[in-house]
């Protein structure tokens, strides 16, 4: 209704409301006029603010403003040269060249944070390109300084699913050229669904990268033992049902998790450069004749042209380290795995042989059912077939085992940090090890965490199952993997 009373509405003009009380001056969105990405890495000299004694020294933070928006890194404690090496990496959608990009290192107190000095980056001066490395003198005059890196881009265009499906389509068709001769042509068929697969990752990675920050954040506001409590309350429920899963996420802490973590932060980072590179250079428009070069070309020339924009984009000692501590905690974890799930296989295989030796005796009647050049697939299928049935069965089984185990184990683990809690909050006058509260609490959830997963059929139930979708597809990469 607003919307027809307009008339000959512009940005900036006045809009004539329906209501006829009053007119306001209806203000044009802000546009983007670039990125600005900063990487804090390290500061040096940093002045102490603490007494200094017994090793208490300053702890430092560094907080990142542009345009009314702010991020901060992790604190790192007790030191005056400290090194940022996650969480560290900052984004900003800008609508304006004037101000400042502003850093200042924080020292943390539990009253009030003191400011080791900053640094003001005039936004205008920031030049477009790759990465930038910098490292000034902080404004305090003690000698201190801080090292980051910084990145200018132009605004990211909205995704255009059906032009980017298109384009896709045409570099999987010419990559399929180089394909061996026998599956180029399922490839080239294949290439739309390729091409509607990838646009739809591309178009939820953002909110999935958005609610797997939001998670984050929520985790690290909370107490830390109620994080614990939490951890606990999770593992009595749904330690049966990914059990797979849950020894992978102790085996990747002890397994360089961390450092596996950081290096998939920064193959993200790279991802997201190349695709920004990528839609810039959809853009251009060399000949000036008002169509893009890329609409221009075959689609052989286009894949040369998008791989050479990635080698360009790419840092490709960073993707090379990336990879190798991803693979090496993938190792890890599947090395801990099979040791911890020895038991389960070897039960699965041994089933499996035996489940074989009474199936193998139809094998004659289901090869009098099936032309004969095909009969030599029925050992083979049926043998398979047994080796499935059989690592469910013993994988079962597992889920049993893991569910009374991480029911107790979760349910006292619970109990007690929530004891533990409340103690220290003053709400209790008695410890854990003063009362029995926390173990007839564990004992009663530990029964209660059970009961819901038998009844759950070691599966999570709806609408769970919609949430826990991808937990549950780690699941059964982790099962296939070590089963394999």
């Amino acid at each position: 209704q607003v919307k027809k009373e307009c008339v000959q509405f512009r940005p900036g003009q006045f809009c004539a409301m329906p209501t006829g009380k009053s007119s306001k001056a209806m203000k044009p969105k802000p546009q983007q006029v670039g990125m600005v990405s900063v990487r804090v890495l390290a500061a040096y000299n940093l002045r102490n603010r603490d007494t200094g004694l017994m090793g208490d020294v300053s702890d430092p933070f560094v907080v990142v403003k542009i345009g009314g928006m702010d991020r901060q890194t992790p604190t790192i404690n007790n030191n005056l040269n400290p090194v940022w090496s996650e969480d560290n990496t900052f984004t900003f959608a800008i609508t304006s060249l004037d101000g400042n990009l502003e850093l200042e290192v924080m020292n943390e107190n539990k009253i009030r944070n003191d400011s080791l000095g900053k640094i003001a980056v005039p936004v205008k001066t920031l030049q477009k390109g790759g990465w930038l490395k910098m490292r000034q003198a902080l404004d305090d005059k003690s000698g201190g300084e801080l090292e980051f890196e910084v990145k200018f881009e132009d605004p990211i265009r909205k995704l255009n699913p059906q032009a980017e499906k298109e384009r896709l389509t045409k570099l999987i068709t010419a990559a399929s050229a180089k394909a061996p001769e026998k599956v180029a042509p399922y490839i080239k068929q294949a290439a739309p669904l390729i091409a509607q697969l990838i646009v739809a990752v591309m178009v939820g990675l953002p909110f999935v990268v958005q609610g797997v920050v939001a998670a984050h954040d929520l985790i690290c506001s909370l107490p830390e033992k109620i994080l614990y409590a939490s951890v606990g309350f999770l593992v009595c429920f749904f330690g049966g049902i990914f059990p797979a899963t849950i020894a992978a996420a102790e085996a990747w802490n002890s397994c360089g998790g961390r450092e596996a973590q950081v290096a998939i932060k920064d193959l993200y980072n790279e991802l997201i450069g190349v695709r920004d590179a990528s839609r810039k250079d959809d853009m251009v428009d060399a000949n000036n004749d008002g169509i893009a070069d890329v609409d221009q070309i075959s689609a052989s020339e286009l894949l040369s042209r998008k791989v050479m924009v990635a080698f360009k984009t790419v840092d490709a000692k960073r993707v090379n380290e990336a990879i190798a501590l991803i693979f090496t905690g993938w190792v890890g974890i599947l090395a801990v795995l099979k040791i911890e799930f020895a038991k389960t296989i070897t039960l699965g295989q041994v089933m499996g042989e035996y489940m074989y030796t009474v199936v193998s005796r139809a094998e004659p009647a289901l090869k009098a059912l099936i032309p004969e050049e095909y009969q030599k697939w029925v050992p083979v299928v049926l043998l398979w077939i047994c080796k499935a049935v059989a690592i469910s069965i013993a994988w079962w089984i597992q889920r049993i085992l893991s569910a009374v185990h991480s029911a107790t184990r979760g349910g006292l683990m619970f109990s007690r940090y929530l004891v533990t809690y409340l103690h220290d909050k003053g709400i209790l006058s008695f410890s854990h090890e003063q009362t029995y509260l926390d173990e007839v609490i564990g004992w009663s959830i530990a029964l209660l965490g059970l009961l819901f997963q038998f009844a759950a059929g070691f599966t999570a139930p709806f609408p769970l199952s919609m949430l826990l979708f991808p937990v549950s597809f780690v699941e059964g990469v982790l099962v296939w993997s070590v089963s394999s």
